[in-house]
């Protein structure tokens, strides 16, 4: 049989991160001397704590918000990130109640920590917090025996940032991340919180594909080759798909590839049928890895769970080839020689 190598393989690469309102009505007579009597009783007796502050609220210990780079390739419990700082409000600063303050708590917010660690919105990166009187991450809680505590408005916050897992993407902290808080009297002493948001980027390369179609040769094949449903042919040379990676900074990203077939989407075998400009009967075409490793067909889908996907390497910054080789499989009772054409596309993604 005579057959030789046209299989384009067409490439795309897809980038694989309440408020309440309260209102009181007034009303004329005696009744409503008694009703007002009885509302303002009933909000001091609620609020049995509150500050020196103007308004007697909580204290605020604010982070400012800088554009963080991150090295994904740190090892986990490596601190990413530090900062601190101090009480945003002026003057003396003092926790006063109508009882004893008891349990104090300091917390992080929202959330339960895994040990001293909370986990932060970014997959892989969690965040913790010591107050300065303190030696101990936070959680932790002090009882005081008193019902006015005097706080040093120079105690300092510091915040941060822990890898916890494998980092593929940033993302941004927001919010309100810790409290002070007089648990039997239900008030917050003081938050901490970050102004704006903390904006985190990984420092781990970006890649792109530097040729999206790979042309792929099958070489010729004697007939006499194909003894039966099954029977293989040799493996043509190979062709590289050759990534270039760039933009990381100790960082490296993992590289994976699914393979489609173009002329039937939803095969999910390991062979590729012979596309329309073929004249040779009876055989498909396999492919195969680096390694020897059969490539099995799956969506167009850069999505981690996509069928038949497959690792390749993590990779940092350089260029990647890829080494693809094909070969002919005789899958009808006969074979008839001629050209042998086919065509995959391939769809990298990366995390």
């Amino acid at each position: 049989m005579s057959s030789h190598n046209v299989f384009p393989l067409n490439g795309s690469v897809e980038s694989k991160s309440v408020r309440s309102r309260r209102r009181m009505l007034a009303c004329g007579g005696p009744l409503s001397i008694m009703m007002a009597f009885y509302l303002a009783g009933s909000s001091i007796a609620y609020a049995s704590c509150q500050t020196s502050l103007p308004g007697g609220g909580p204290a605020d210990y604010l982070f400012n918000s800088p554009d963080i780079q991150i090295d994904p390739s740190a090892p986990v419990g490596a601190v990413l990130h530090s900062a601190t700082t101090t009480m945003s409000n002026s003057g003396p600063y003092n926790i006063i109640c109508t009882a004893d303050i008891g349990v104090m708590n300091f917390v992080g917010a929202p959330g339960t920590p895994n040990g001293k660690v909370y986990a932060s919105s970014i997959p892989g990166v969690g965040y913790r917090l010591r107050y300065s009187s303190n030696p101990e991450w936070m959680p932790w809680s002090f009882r005081y025996t008193g019902s006015s505590l005097p706080v040093a408005i120079n105690n300092t916050i510091t915040f941060e940032l822990i890898k916890t897992g494998n980092i593929s993407s940033g993302g941004a902290i927001t919010g309100v991340i810790g409290l002070a808080q007089v648990v039997s009297h239900g008030f917050t002493a003081w938050r901490i919180s970050v102004n704006g948001s903390i904006i985190v980027t990984p420092t781990i390369p970006t890649c792109s594909v530097q040729a999206p179609n790979v042309p792929l040769s099958l070489g010729t094949v004697a007939s006499d080759v194909f003894t039966g449903v099954g029977a293989e042919a040799a493996l043509g040379p190979a062709s590289n798909i050759t990534l270039t990676c760039a933009g990381g900074q100790g960082g490296s990203v993992g590289v994976n590839m699914v393979m489609t077939d173009a002329v039937d989407p939803t095969n999910r075998s390991d062979l590729l049928p012979l596309s329309a400009g073929s004249s040779a009967k009876g055989v498909s075409v396999r492919l195969r890895r680096q390694g020897g490793e059969v490539i099995s067909y799956g969506p167009d889908s850069a999505d981690a769970s996509a069928q038949n996907r497959f690792f390749i390497q993590d990779m940092g910054n350089g260029t990647l080839d890829i080494p693809i080789r094909g070969q002919m499989v005789q899958t009808g009772a006969s074979v008839a020689g001629g050209s042998v054409q086919a065509a995959a596309t391939f769809t990298m993604s990366y995390d």
